[in-house]
């Protein structure tokens, strides 16, 4: 469910705006305009909300899939701006 505050109520009960944010979005309104939306997340989705919301991500993604669709194979590095995290093996030798 959509909730709706105004900058004023924001300013004096963030604390309580944001415990409503957790039961769904809360848009914040300045002189009856939408100027923000107040989104909860978990800590395990900030990586991922971050990376749908960056224009340069976007941009680079649909760059790599039209790429993909021509046959071009595009590295982690390309994609994600630095080398991929090597995995430490478990086995011991």
């Amino acid at each position: 469910m959509v909730q709706f505050v105004n900058l004023r109520e924001l300013k004096i009960h963030a604390s309580h705006v944001l415990r409503r944010g957790r039961r769904g979005d809360v848009v914040v309104t300045v002189r009856g305009k939408p100027q923000a939306v107040i989104h909860a997340i978990q800590d395990d989705e900030l990586e991922a909300y971050l990376m749908e919301h960056s224009p340069t991500f976007l941009r680079t993604m649909a760059r790599v899939a039209r790429d993909a669709r021509r046959g071009k194979l595009v590295s982690y590095d390309t994609v994600f701006g630095h080398p991929q995290p090597r995995v430490k093996s478990s086995g011991g030798s």
